[in-house]
């Protein structure tokens, strides 16, 4: 079911696999065919020469049909409403979508194909004059397993990206960053100690369903407030924190403190009887307020550094990386190839580290084991062949 055009639309049915229903128009709830005026409601078969099984339908430059041998869709004309003299249902791509509702993101629609394995595009191009349906996870299909649910949300976390979440058979997550306009695109793999079960985007957030690592139903946020997962922000109180809201007795958190300004990651801590976390040893540094949670890995790993040089491409060859420049914006810890960052103010600009060692494949890792700020803009490498 979607909404296009001002009609309500409705398609495939169990005994109508490939049919299609829309209402008259401004009269969602009127399916009356009448004599075929322009409002009248519309009812057609998706005869493309297959059995068009209809498995989702979404409402972007045109209405786009989902279904399990192919991608449809029928054509909006500029100027023009649809209207039963004038609709057709024009076949572009033979893929086939899974039981994942496909979503748009950043002017196109991403899609589970048939198999279940990888993601694709559908995306309107001018210089074909038809729709494409390019896969978008060759690069990360290792992290496509199962997927269950998708939602996606534009310009997320206060960035210009658009992200699309998608919970796996697994009880992970795969998170998919797309910035057309600057020609950017990412996949990352979410964990948990417990389990991914959906996902739903509002505006720009996104919300996810969560079985924690006690087998409770959680519904968290996405956030980048801070680097710890199952977080409660609460002031200090006598050295203390009231965490009841979330943790109990003999349960291990972890703790970012401020003052305002700076702001610190502390050892892990046990909740104490009165479902609070005792920040004693730490009085005398000012600190008023504190996340508490759980804090988690966060990994970068780039592809193999290649490159072409005078006699050719260099993949295969024996070759090292010499120096390493990282752009960063309030980054307050981290390590490439295990060489550490660790600032309490954030460091913004072009980081150098020097990296040592020989490789078929040399790769460069960031890692942030803290729970502080990471923002990285870009990355140039030094390749010594």
């Amino acid at each position: 079911m979607v909404f296009h055009q001002n009609r309500l639309v409705f398609a495939g049915t169990i005994d109508e696999p490939d049919g299609i229903w829309m209402s008259q128009i401004g009269s969602y709830f009127n399916f009356d065919i009448g004599d075929a005026e322009d409002t009248d409601s519309i009812s057609l078969t998706a005869a493309t020469g297959d059995v068009n099984e209809i498995r989702y339908l979404v409402s972007n430059r045109d209405l786009q049909i989902f279904t399990a041998s192919g991608e449809l869709y029928i054509p909006t004309y500029q100027n023009q409403a649809i209207t039963p003299t004038n609709i057709q249902i024009r076949k572009q791509t033979p893929y086939g979508s899974a039981y994942v509702q496909p979503a748009s993101i950043d002017g196109a629609t991403v899609f589970t194909g048939i198999n279940g394995r990888i993601v694709r595009e559908y995306l309107y191009s001018d210089a074909e004059q038809a729709y494409t349906a390019n896969p978008v996870s060759t690069l990360a299909s290792h992290l496509i397993k199962d997927p269950r649910c998708m939602s996606v949300a534009h310009s997320g976390f206060g960035l210009p990206d658009s992200y699309a979440v998608l919970t796996l058979g697994n009880g992970d997550a795969a998170l998919f960053t797309s910035n057309r306009a600057e020609r950017r695109a990412a996949w990352t793999s979410v964990t948990t100690t417990g389990q991914f079960c959906s996902v739903c985007a509002i505006k720009d957030r996104i919300f996810a369903n969560v079985y924690d690592e006690y087998g409770e139903l959680q519904l968290c946020e996405f956030d980048s407030d801070t680097g710890l997962d199952f977080w409660i922000y609460k002031p200090i109180v006598s050295n203390l924190v009231d965490v009841s809201d979330l943790y109990t007795d003999g349960q291990e958190v972890d703790v970012v403190v401020t003052d305002g300004t700076n702001i610190s990651s502390l050892l892990s801590f046990t909740v104490n009887a009165d479902d609070k976390v005792d920040l004693s040893a730490f009085s005398g540094y000012g600190f008023t307020y504190a996340w508490v949670g759980k804090k988690f890995n966060a990994k970068l790993v780039t592809n193999p550094i290649d490159a072409n040089m005078g006699a050719g491409p260099v993949t295969g060859s024996i070759r090292g990386l010499a120096n390493v420049v990282v752009d960063l914006k309030e980054t307050r810890s981290m390590t490439l190839n295990t060489r550490p960052l660790v600032t309490d103010t954030g460091f913004t600009g072009k980081k150098e580290f020097r990296v040592l060692g020989y490789d078929r494949n040399p790769q460069i890792t960031i890692e942030q084991d803290d729970p502080l700020s990471l923002q990285i803009n870009g990355i140039v490498a030094e390749l010594i062949v």
